[in-house]
């Protein structure tokens, strides 16, 4: 099954936002996360000015709506185009990479086993 996660980031500080993680992004619950995103910023000290996304369909035309009614742009990246938003698809990358892959056996210390294993014989 896959999950979906709707995060932000504020590139200045480099803080992640983790909105939400669903199996079904419709269009309720986009609604709802641009409804809490709207809340929760205007705690920040620096609120969004606008908000960079890919041309995928879950971002849709009432989210796009309710953010521009909190004062914020949606600003959609070219089709294959993940360079526009490097800072997204590092964060995704990373998440696969240290929280979804099979952990990797630490180089040293399969030599150093081997080593004791040869010197017991």
């Amino acid at each position: 099954m896959d999950y979906f996660v709707l995060f932000f980031i504020h590139v200045d500080t480099r803080k992640v936002h983790i909105a939400g993680i669903t199996a079904n992004p419709d269009d309720p619950w986009m609604a709802q996360q641009a409804r809490n995103l709207c809340m929760v910023s205007d705690d920040w000290p620096d609120k969004p000015e606008y908000f960079v996304c890919d041309k995928d369909t879950k971002f849709t035309a009432q989210f796009e709506e309710l953010l521009k009614q909190d004062g914020i742009k949606l600003k959609r990246t070219a089709i294959r185009a993940p360079n526009q938003n490097a800072y997204a698809e590092r964060f995704v990358q990373t998440i696969q990479q240290e929280c979804l892959d099979p952990p990797r056996s630490e180089p040293f210390s399969n030599s150093r086993s081997r080593a004791r294993a040869r010197a017991l014989r």
